[in-house]
């Protein structure tokens, strides 16, 4: 055994990545990064349009994974496990491209612009 994935159902449409580790020896070794797409395949395939997920704010070796894989921050929340990062990823690209103008990575255009009621640069 290399580590472990627990992933569980937040809601209708949303999967919640609970938990993912390797083991000491297993890390560096960009395992994480390859567990990713099979991980998000298999949730997609259960019918899931979107999967969340909170990490330590700082934790990169998980957040700089994630955001490469398509992950999209959608804010910070504090709690009794301290500053965390609140993950979604979506199935969906006219959702990705709302999260993507809602957090200010893009400008809105095309179909989000027009649902937006705002005109294309």
């Amino acid at each position: 055994m290399v580590g472990w994935q627990s992933s569980r159902q937040w809601d209708a449409r949303t999967a919640y990545m609970v938990n993912t580790g390797l083991l000491p020896a297993h890390r560096g070794q960009g395992l994480y990064t390859r567990l990713l797409p099979p991980v998000l395949a298999a949730l997609g395939a259960r019918g899931y349009a979107l999967v969340r997920s909170h990490h330590h704010a700082t934790n990169n070796a998980v957040l700089v994974p994630k955001l490469r894989a398509g992950f999209r921050v959608q804010g910070l929340q504090v709690d009794d496990h301290g500053v965390m990062a609140v993950l979604i990823f979506s199935f969906e690209g006219l959702y990705r491209e709302y999260m993507d103008v809602r957090s200010g990575l893009k400008r809105p255009a095309g179909e989000v612009a027009r649902a937006l009621g705002l005109e294309e640069p």
